[in-house]
């Protein structure tokens, strides 16, 4: 589909997503892999997981939601979305559970470079067995983070939490 110019990737199931997955990997971070949902659907695998990755382009949640349930053990920056850079994110709905180590997020585990949130909502339940989690993002590398017209309703829960942790509904922590 294409919408001002951009193509964009339909995704309308779990296999759309693991297609979607794919698509982000071939794309290497150096060009941009735009999705629209087409449905509500669950999702149990984090873009990016396996890899190193970033997400870059526009994810447009069409006011849908993906049900997580992503576990990444001790792993770092398990959420939706390991990793993203330039990238813009709205009208997502996020429910369910993701669980991993340091940076755990319900949406972006870490922002390499420019992050935009726009009207999403993440009512998931975000367990880091490290020092740090976020509601939104896990960890931010970058000062050009918006998030706007947006709530974070879920929980965030450590194993255990010492004097260098940190936790925010919007953001764990961040370099700037």
């Amino acid at each position: 589909m294409t919408i001002d110019g951009k193509n964009y990737y339909i995704l309308r199931n779990s296999a759309d997503w693991q297609n979607f997955r794919a698509k982000i990997v071939d794309a290497n971070g150096n060009s941009d892999v735009n999705a629209i949902l087409a449905g509500d659907f669950n999702v149990t695998n984090a873009a990016g997981y396996t890899s190193d990755i970033p997400f870059r382009g526009i994810f447009e949640g069409n006011g849908h939601t993906l049900n997580i349930n992503i576990k990444g053990g001790d792993k770092p920056y398990i959420a939706l979305f390991v990793k993203t850079k330039d990238a813009t994110i709205r009208n997502l709905n996020v429910t369910g559970a993701v669980s991993g180590g340091s940076y755990a997020a319900g949406l972006v585990g870490c922002v390499e470079s420019s992050l935009s949130i726009e009207n999403c909502r993440v009512s998931a339940h975000i367990f880091t067995t490290g020092t740090s989690a976020g509601g939104f993002i896990g960890h931010s590398q970058s000062s050009t983070n918006a998030i706007r017209h947006s709530l974070f309703d879920g929980v965030i829960e450590a194993k255990a939490f010492a004097a260098n942790s940190y936790a925010g509904a919007l953001r764990g922590t961040g370099d700037t």
